[in-house]
């Protein structure tokens, strides 16, 4: 995740004056290619042309800053496209850096051409590799460049926002949020007629009539452009950029159906857009690039890209513009702009779709989701913390602010250490036990690893991806997809064990999907055969005594973790070392929490959320048992344990046994003992001996 450059683009120019220029070309491609954006096709070719597609480039210069905004009727900017654009743009026009200078975006047409993916698993989505499509390609946005560099004129430049409630919905959750915002940038001439409209609105752009699923189309995007072209002024160019839109459809607010329904999204957006520019004064706004080439997190997956990718941002005044390489959910784009405006900006939009497609990006608590924004999210929960601090950094307004503290490494452990002390934050605690832990995890991974083979096979889903595996290699295929279902066990987690599970894997060097895999493969750590409370006169005048008992698996530690975090308890923990969760542990409120390993069930992952890491947590956020037993009793689903909670209560020192989902048990014998164990127990034998009674 090291940032392999922070650039600040200043391109030397001759006019000291604001300029700017405007082009659109046509890109269609011939009936017989394959389409992107949709598994279910196969990779086969279009049947039909519904409407055409095209490139739109916007070229700026403010004297001291010029960049080329392109947007493209495409599915995904394809890194073999991209590469061949900069090079056609290095050879013919005069920028210092075009790599930088270029904003390459697509808008996602899911009915758009492919073809353009050399790499073969691919290929079901975007069809077979066509060279000379690629080129052509290339070469139509190449031609749109060179068309707005050679129409720019002095102008000015402006920006406004208004929103919208019926354009879109979320598909994903029925309650979901929407961005109401609709962006508009517009350039205006010396004369103060428009040359160019930029609308900014988050949808997917996917809705093409089913009958119509093998037919070239840029969906509403192709209605939009026809529409607010008809009423701007001639020769006026319209752009669109998609927004947020990775949770995004659109709405349908006239009632309309198949083909009718993208237009009148189109003509409705093209409306707005229109309304919102007309209430723009333009000026000679200063620009502002900066580009940051930098590492995504690790990825498990064989196929999601690991190199450097390119984050670009745009500041025009106080208006923030963040491209993304790939899709961002809404929700992760509402905090993107909570957190710009938070910079001092007036206003921000989201770009996807910018310069690579590296998958979905989606908020943490979205990891364990069976959707399809989920299951196309490749590094982990931590990546939208990835996003907002590179691009806060990136802000010109919050470059002074984007220094972050380090965080203090772990003392290195020698052979045979059973004792480690963490402190900070919850992502700062996890880093600091994957370094302490590093190679442990790795060898505990790698052994996992060696038997995994047989297990994923049989349980290998039979989803539209597994076809990937007899082409490439197989093993890393159905890890990855091994991993990818064993996300659901992640339902449930805190956000702060969810942050720490991501800070161990930072620290030990693995990906957040191989951790996670591990922490579901591998049973429960240290989990006490049984435990006892001991109360009344036995413990001593007001006091209260607790113990466990249990087996440790070879090579599992146990090691006795201290934990100092910024918020919450300080607390002692049982542990393996292999993660933050544990099955024992003792916060400084004196909260004591024990929890068995079924009987039956010893082993196997559960149903519900981790036992272990709720634990974790219980001891770092409750100061006494009533509180502890409500949170936990509040959980549904988490499986046969049995625990024992002991110490401070509203009514002095208590213990209870209890199962998440049902209501804690106090069952002290007459001689002052509270046994808690995994299962039923059953009732004492004999007379003589002590009265377990059945949990």
């Amino acid at each position: 995740m090291a940032c392999c450059a922070l650039i600040a683009l200043i391109a030397p120019a001759n006019a000291a004056a604001f300029e700017a220029g405007a082009a659109k070309a046509g890109i269609t491609p011939p009936i017989d290619v394959p389409l992107d954006g949709h598994a279910d096709r196969l990779g086969r070719n279009a049947t039909s042309l519904h409407d055409p597609l095209s490139a739109r480039c916007l070229f700026l210069d403010d004297g001291e800053t010029s960049l080329f905004l392109v947007t493209a009727d495409l599915f995904a900017i394809t890194p073999a496209l991209r590469d061949r654009v900069v090079e056609l743009s290095r050879e013919k026009l005069p920028l210092s850096q075009p790599e930088l200078q270029l904003m390459l975006t697509a808008t996602g047409a899911h009915n758009a051409h492919g073809g353009m993916r050399p790499a073969l698993h691919e290929r079901r989505i975007a069809g077979r590799f066509m060279p000379g499509l690629l080129e052509d390609t290339a070469q139509g946005i190449f031609q749109v460049m060179l068309d707005a560099y050679a129409n720019k004129e002095r102008a000015a430049i402006g920006f406004a926002t208004g929103a919208q409630n019926l354009l879109s919905r979320n598909k994903t959750h029925r309650d979901g949020p929407i961005d109401p915002q609709i962006a508009v940038l517009l350039i205006d001439d010396a004369d103060g007629n428009a040359l160019a409209i930029a609308g900014n609105f988050a949808a997917t752009l996917d809705a093409a009539p089913e009958e119509d699923h093998y037919a070239i189309s840029a969906d509403f995007a192709g209605y939009y452009y026809e529409a607010l072209e008809g009423l701007a002024p001639e020769g006026c160019i319209a752009l669109f950029l998609n927004g947020a839109a990775g949770t995004q459809a659109i709405g349908n607010p006239e009632d309309k159906k198949g083909w009718e329904r993208l237009q009148s999204i189109g003509n409705l957006l093209a409306i707005q857009v229109k309304a919102i520019a007309n209430g723009i004064d333009c000026a000679e706004l200063p620009l502002y690039v900066a580009a940051r080439s930098v590492s995504p997190p690790k990825s498990l997956s064989p196929h999601a890209p690991s190199g450097p990718v390119l984050l670009q941002t745009l500041a025009v005044g106080g208006f923030a513009v963040h491209f993304f390489p790939g899709v961002p959910t809404v929700e992760l784009g509402l905090e993107l702009r909570r957190l710009t405006l938070a910079q001092g900006y007036q206003a921000q939009m989201s770009v996807a779709g910018a310069n690579a497609h590296l998958g979905s990006f989606a908020p943490a608590n979205f990891y364990s989701h069976p959707h399809a924004e989920a299951l196309n999210s490749f590094y982990g929960p931590g990546a939208d913390q990835w996003l907002y601090t590179n691009f806060l950094a990136l802000n010109e307004k919050g470059a002074a602010q984007s220094a972050t503290a380090p965080i203090p490494r772990a003392a290195p452990r020698n052979e045979g250490d059973a004792y480690i002390v963490l402190q900070g934050g919850p992502r700062a605690r996890g880093v600091q036990r994957g370094q302490a832990f590093a190679r442990d995890i790795n060898a505990h991974y790698q052994a996992m690893l060696s038997d995994i083979g047989t297990p994923v096979e049989q349980s290998r889903p039979a989803a539209p991806w597994a076809w990937w595996a007899p082409l490439l290699d197989r093993r890393k295929e159905l890890v990855f997809l091994a991993a990818r279902e064993a996300r659901a066990g992640l339902g449930q987690i805190a956000p702060g064990a969810l942050a720490e599970l991501q800070g161990v894997a930072d620290g030990s060097g693995l990906p957040f999907d191989a951790l996670w895999l591990l922490q579901h493969h591998a049973p429960r750590p240290g989990a006490p055969s049984f435990a006892v409370a001991i109360v009344g006169d036995r413990a001593g005048a007001d006091g209260l005594l607790v113990g466990a008992a249990g087996m440790i698996r070879p090579g599992a530690g146990p090691f006795l973790a201290e934990a100092h975090p910024e918020q919450g308890q300080s607390f002692f923990q049982l542990d393996t070392g292999l993660g933050p969760g544990a099955m024992l542990g003792m916060n400084e409120a004196g909260l004591v929490i024990s929890a068995g390993q079924p009987r039956e069930k010893s082993g196997a992952p559960m149903d519900g959320p981790r036992i272990d890491l709720i634990v974790h947590e219980l001891l770092r956020t409750q100061t006494s048992v009533d509180a502890a037993a409500k949170a936990l009793g509040a959980l549904k689903g988490a499986g046969a344990y049995r625990m024992l909670m002991a110490g401070p209560s509203s009514s002095g020192w208590k213990a209870v046994t209890l199962s998440p989902g049902q209501a804690p048990k106090s069952q002290v014998s007459e001689i002052g003992l509270l046994f808690a164990a995994p299962g039923e127990i059953d009732a004492a034998e004999s007379e003589t001996e002590t009265p377990h009674a059945k949990f």
